[in-house]
């Protein structure tokens, strides 16, 4: 079907009608269409032909000013009268005059859903102005199957803050906008079903052990690539290896070892720190306090000071004077980079936008990030000021990263141990200045980390792999959220803190991370190939995993996985970067 002003029509739907006191008992019927044109897709509603319209005593909107029933849908009186010139092929403008209505995929911000308690199904276009569209019922059906069209184009991903609202995310900006798919900051299930087509495009490029190209619809074209230059590797699908990139190597499977003894020690305890350092308090015996930490964690007394260490505040060889300076200089920089929002005039704010979108997200992130935690209960809780303070003096210490949701999640802990706003600060620095590429816009850090996690599934259990590639899920995006906020998610606050000594120790390797997922993962496989898992089950799951796992036997079988792989002969070169030994002078995660 095609209509020749419009496109090509993909969806029509007609018995769509708007319910309007303007007429007292009448409804005005019409169609909706969902049309593709020059590759942009385009929604449309129009009254049928034989309804005449009156509109008399009615607003740019449609609706009477008086309208009390149906204000709770159109706050925006301004937003929605959207100018209108007759000219249905000024594509790039929402169009909705009186009861027409035309707008780009695009301009959609959100879409408002009916209780399922009612006769018929109706949704709301919330446009990215903030412009509330009529809500249009649909009296013969075609509501679901209108959302599961749009999913071709978008996610539509559940509002953590009200289930009939539906968040629609553009899928080339998905994977940034996956926190709330993820579940980031709330236990509700998302609705939206992944589709095969623009969906899976996107996310293949996870699983290339190439160089990753991963751009709004995932691999480059094959018309580009020098096929004579681009090796295929039969027995393991969705990994390619070119001749002309370097570091990258024919993946073989490989038969592990017997599994070697790892043992796990009670945490660190202020007795035993204090014994690492000399009398100038210099600390001595790092290797020691590196192989506490990954082997037991810290007792809590001890946290404060050794964070400090693991998260670069203090160097090594800083003596007791060399780190009363150090606090004294940090102090007077936080405080200094803090003033410059905080002298931030109302006028200044008015026109400026991005530190507005950046304030407003921080403010509604600081008030939803550990509130059962005691340090973080009750209104008016002074922790949750100095949370907020760090998170908005970060983005002006990191103007091109700024906030991203999932950084509250990092400060939170840090903040938690040291207490003090500036300390706090200057630590959850020096985390950011290794996990902070996770958060940039392109994702290429996850990219990368993803691409390593599927070479090491290959190499140490092909048959799940295999699986996985199977069934649509060897992009390992459920892995994701493990990775943005390093496990905080699925474990309790307390052992959170010690899952980051063990990683920030790096007594192994800087990827130890992997190897946790690994272990997870192997845990789970079972259950996954059981039950036939596919791509929105296995996320399913591992969200349900969270506060089920248990961490000292998850560190053991990392270890233990670890040690297997470091000992098998021939490996490949990316996976043998995996277990190289660390410099222990710089810990990361």
């Amino acid at each position: 079907m095609a209509d020749q002003t419009n496109g090509k029509v993909i969806f029509d739907q007609d018995g769509v009608y708007i319910h309007t006191a303007v007429f007292q008992n009448e409804n005005i019927s019409g169609k909706i269409r969902i049309f593709d044109k020059d590759g942009k897709c385009y929604i449309t509603w129009k009254p049928n032909p034989d309804v005449h319209l009156n509109t008399a005593n009615t607003s740019a909107s449609g609706y009477q000013d008086d309208d009390h029933d149906w204000a709770f849908i159109n706050p925006f009186e301004e937003a929605v009268a959207a100018a209108f010139d007759g000219n249905e092929n000024n594509d790039q403008k929402p169009i909705q005059h009186k009861y027409k209505i035309h707008i780009p995929l695009s301009s959609l911000h959100s879409i408002k859903t009916s209780d399922s308690n009612m006769g018929w199904k109706y949704l709301i276009f919330i446009l990215q102005d903030g412009a509330v569209l009529p809500a249009l019922h649909f009296h013969k059906g075609g509501c679901k199957e209108i959302l599961q069209f749009l999913e071709r184009y978008v996610w539509l991903s559940i509002s953590p803050s009200d289930p009939n609202c539906l968040h629609v995310i553009d899928n080339r900006n998905a994977l940034r906008h996956s926190l709330v798919q993820l579940q980031i900051f709330n236990e509700a299930p998302s609705m939206s079903r992944f589709f095969k087509d623009a969906y899976i495009e996107t996310m293949v490029g996870f699983s290339r052990v190439t160089k990753l190209m991963w751009d709004t619809f995932g691999s480059p074209n094959s018309d580009e690539i020098n096929e004579e230059k681009k090796i295929e590797i039969d027995c393991t699908p969705g990994i390619a290896v070119s001749s002309y990139e370097p570091g990258f190597e024919v993946i073989t499977c490989n038969k592990l070892g017997d599994e070697p003894t790892v043992c796990r020690t009670e945490p660190l305890t202020e007795m035993e720190f204090t014994e690492f350092f000399d009398s100038q308090g210099k600390l001595c015996e790092i290797d020691k306090f590196l192989e506490h930490a990954f082997r037991g964690g810290l007792h809590h007394r001890v946290r404060q000071e050794a964070w400090k260490y693991l998260l670069n505040y203090y160097s090594f060889d800083f003596n007791n004077e060399m780190k009363k300076d150090q606090k004294l200089q940090r102090t007077d920089e936080y405080y200094s980079i803090k003033q410059q929002w905080e002298l931030i005039t109302p006028a200044q704010e008015k026109n400026f936008k991005e530190f507005r979108l950046r304030k407003s997200t921080v403010e509604k992130d600081v008030l939803r990030t550990d509130r059962t935690n005691k340090f973080y209960k009750g209104d008016n809780n002074p922790n949750l000021e100095k949370l907020y303070n760090i998170l908005l003096t970060y983005c002006f210490y990191n103007f091109d990263l700024g906030y991203v949701q999932g950084m509250s999640d990092l400060v939170s802990p840090i903040l938690f141990v040291m207490e003090d706003e500036a300390d706090a600060f200057w630590c959850f620095v020096g985390l950011m200045e290794r996990t902070g590429p996770n958060f940039d816009i392109d994702q290429k850090a996850i990219q990368n980390q993803l691409t390593l996690l599927y070479t090491l599934i290959r190499y140490t259990d092909p048959e799940f792999c295999d699986y996985l590639d199977t069934h649509d899920s060897n992009n390992l995006y459920f892995c994701f959220r493990w990775l943005l906020v390093l496990f905080k998610r699925e474990f309790t606050f307390e052992e959170t803190m010690l899952l980051w000594e063990v990683l920030w120790s790096q007594k192994l390797s800087k990827h130890f991370l992997l190897f946790i997922c690994l272990a997870i993962i192997k845990e789970q496989k079972q259950i996954i190939m059981s039950n036939n898992y596919g791509f929105n089950e296995i996320i399913k799951h591992v969200n349900e995993l969270s506060l089920k796992l248990n961490l000292n036997n998850l560190l053991k079988k990392a270890e233990i996985l670890f040690i297997q792989v470091k000992r098998c002969k021939n490996v490949p070169s990316n996976i043998r970067e995996l277990v190289d030994p660390p410099n222990w002078l710089t810990p990361s995660p």
